[in-house]
């Protein structure tokens, strides 16, 4: 059962008009880049590498909802930009972010020609409820994601951040849980639409998952997922002392990726 069909996508749209006294300096779209955030993270890849590794799927992350500066008012106390949470079959999402200048400060409005970063905290937690007439299995996921995109008003963006995440799921008779730490690092988003997929980075996930039934098992885990420009993501998984590669083609979603 992938978890990721479990929790239907929030879609992810927004524009944003910013006005300067100087038009000829570069600008940014901020709400679309914070979109960008969302469906070109960490958990978006993750949750695409999952279909790849040896327990199937299971740990794929949900869909995050998008975020923009018209619905997440501005906390003068902790300079974050914070999103009402959003809940979703049973998994609430909450979301908060600041805009940086190019000297690391916290931006209150989203100044298309100031913001220069931008720090995305996002929070998943909840139960999810199985689809009617599936088999009765309890999910239960808890995620916490902290990354920053730099370099926004140029050519080449850089995410780079953390993210741990536990996954549970119970069913008759047997208990699956996985707990992960993963690091993105100079994960390079396009700052032009006619590039579609990351030009460079990798994303490092180590994970310990657990079993029990009959018998108790914990085996340890570990994918590394990097990129080259292209439509093929590569991911390398190591299981104890066995690895492989596989390639994942993201503009065939749903074709099995092809692995050695």
């Amino acid at each position: 059962m992938r978890l990721a069909r479990l929790i239907p996508a929030v879609a992810t749209a927004a524009l944003i008009a910013g006005c300067d006294s100087n038009p000829t300096e570069p600008t940014v779209d901020v709400e679309a880049t914070l979109s960008q955030m969302s469906s070109g993270g960490i958990a978006t890849y993750s949750g695409a590498a999952a279909s790849a590794s040896t327990s199937g799927g299971m740990m794929a992350s949900p869909s995050v909802p998008a975020a923009n500066t018209s619905n997440c008012p501005y906390n003068t106390a902790t300079s974050f930009f914070v999103c009402a949470p959003v809940t979703s079959n049973g998994v609430t999402f909450s979301r908060s972010f600041q805009l940086l200048d190019s000297q690391g400060a916290p931006l209150s409005t989203p100044s298309p020609l100031l913001v220069a970063s931008i720090r995305s905290v996002i929070d998943l937690d909840g139960t999810i409820t199985p689809p009617q007439g599936s088999q009765t299995v309890t999910t239960q996921i808890t995620r916490h994601e902290d990354a920053t995109l730099s370099g926004i008003q140029s050519a080449s963006r850089k995410l780079n951040g953390n993210a741990t995440q536990r996954l549970s799921m119970t069913g008759s008779g047997f208990t699956f849980t996985s707990n992960d730490t993963s690091a993105t690092a100079n994960l390079l988003l396009p700052s032009s639409p006619d590039q579609r997929y990351p030009l460079g980075g990798t994303i490092t996930t180590n994970r310990t998952v657990t079993t029990s039934g009959i018998t108790t098992t914990s085996v340890h885990q570990s994918e590394e997922i990097s990129f080259d420009g292209t439509s093929i993501m590569t991911v390398k998984i190591t299981v104890g002392a066995n690895v492989r590669t596989c390639k994942i083609n993201l503009a065939t979603p749903g074709v099995a990726p092809t692995c050695s």
